[in-house]
C-alpha cells in the first residue's frame, strides 16, 4: 500500500538534505505560533537527520502547497531494531485547519507499518508521537487515531545575571572536575553517557560512531564539556554547548556508584560559570518530567524552572511474542 494522498492542492515528498534550512524556518514559524518566540534550532535538526537509523528517502516528509510554498512536514525514527518507533509532525499556522493533521496522522500510521515490517516478526512494536503541550488540537487528532498520552517533558531554563554570585561547586571527597579533553575522554564519556540513561524510560543505546557525530557539527566546543573523575574512574559528564545564543547543557549523566554525592550539581555550576564567562544570559536544557533519578528536583535546585511542555503519546503497533 503507497502512501495516503494529501488533501486536494497538496503535494507530497520525501525530504533530502537540501530541505533542512525550509523545513527550519517552517518550524520556527509554528514555533511563535505556540510558544511566542522560536525553540527550533537548525543544529540539533541537523544532528537528527543524520542519524544512521534515519532514512530520509524513507523517514522524513513534506507537504508543500500548490504555490510551492511548505505546509507541512513529519518524520520518524525506528530505533532498537525497529521495535520503538518516535516522530514529530507540524502545520504552518496557515494551512492549519484544512485537513493536513489528519493526513499527517495517516501518514505517521502508514510509516509505523513499515518500520514494524522491518522489526523481527515475534518484537514488540510500539509507536510514539511528540507534540508541543499547549496544542491541545494535536492532542485530540493523535488520540482519536490511537496515541495515548503517556509521558511528559520539559525545557528548563535559568538566567545567568552577570551580577549574582554563583556557588562554588562543591567538590565531593575523592572527586575532580575536569575540563574534556578531546582525543582522550570521547569513548569514557559515551560509556557513561549510556550508562547513566540504562534505566531511563524510552532509552536506546546509541552506538559511539552515531554519538561522535555530534562531534562534526558547528555548535561542537569541547571547552563547554566537563567530566569528573573518581579514583581513575569517570564517574559522570556534562555535555555543554552554545546555541541560537544561549548556554546549553545538552546532556549531564552520573554513573549509578556515584550518585547522590553532589557531583551533578558540581558539573551544573562549573558549567553555569563557563556559560557566563562567554556573556551567556541563559542557560537552557531538556528533561524527563518523569525522570527516575530526580534530574528534574536537581535542576529545581541550581534554580532553573520549567518554561515549556512537550508530550509524548503511545499507540501499540504490535505486543510481541509473549
Amino acid at each position: 500500500m503507497g502512501h495516503p494522498e494529501p488533501p486536494p492542492g497538496y503535494s507530497l515528498r520525501a525530504a533530502t538534505r537540501a530541505d533542512l534550512p525550509a523545513v527550519v524556518a517552517m518550524l520556527r514559524v509554528c514555533d511563535i505560533e505556540d510558544w511566542g518566540e522560536v525553540d527550533t534550532i537548525e543544529e540539533q535538526l541537523a544532528f537528527e537527520w543524520e542519524l544512521s537509523d534515519m532514512d530520509l528517502s524513507r523517514d522524513v516528509w513534506l507537504i508543500h502547497a500548490a504555490d510551492g510554498a511548505l505546509a507541512g512536514y513529519t518524520w520518524i525514527l525506528g530505533r532498537d531494531g525497529h521495535q520503538r518507533l518516535d516522530g514529530w509532525g507540524a502545520v504552518h499556522p496557515e494551512h492549519r485547519g484544512r485537513g493536513l493533521g489528519d493526513h499527517l496522522m495517516r501518514l505517521r500510521a502508514h510509516l509505523d507499518e513499515v518500520h514494524a515490517a522491518l522489526a523481527a516478526p515475534d518484537a514488540p512494536v510500539r509507536s510514539y508521537f511528540g507534540m508541543v503541550g499547549p496544542d491541545r488540537g494535536a492532542h485530540e487528532l493523535a488520540d482519536r487515531y490511537g496515541w495515548h498520552e503517556v509521558r511528559h517533558f520539559w525545557q528548563m531554563s535559568r538566567d545567568l545575571s552577570p551580577t549574582e554570585v554563583l556557588p562554588v561547586p562543591r567538590r565531593p571527597d575523592g572527586v575532580t572536575i575536569r575540563g574534556f579533553e578531546q582525543g582522550r575522554d570521547e569513548r569514557a564519556v559515551h560509556a557513561a553517557f549510556q550508562e547513566s540513561f540504562s534505566e531511563h524510560w524510552g532509552h536506546v543505546y546509541m552506538p559511539f560512531e552515531d554519538w561522535a557525530k555530534r562531534m562534526e557539527l558547528e555548535w561542537f566546543d569541547p571547552s563547554l564539556w566537563w567530566v569528573a573523575e573518581s579514583g581513575g574512574d569517570l564517574a559522570g559528564a556534562l555535555a555543554g554547548a552554545e546555541l541560537e545564543g544561549d548556554g546549553w547543557v545538552m546532556t549531564l549523566g552520573v554513573r549509578t556508584p556515584w550518585r547522590a554525592r553532589g557531583i551533578g550539581e558540581a558539573l551544573l555550576w562549573t558549567s553555569f560559570e563557563a556559560f557566563r564567562a562567554r556573556g551567556l544570559a541563559v542557560v537552557k536544557l531538556d528533561v524527563d518530567a518523569g525522570n527516575e533519578t530526580g534530574a528534574t528536583r536537581l535542576y529545581e535546585r541550581v534554580g532553573m524552572r520549567a518554561i515549556r511542555q512537550y508530550d509524548d503519546s503511545e499507540r501499540i503497533i504490535r505486543e510481541g511474542a509473549v
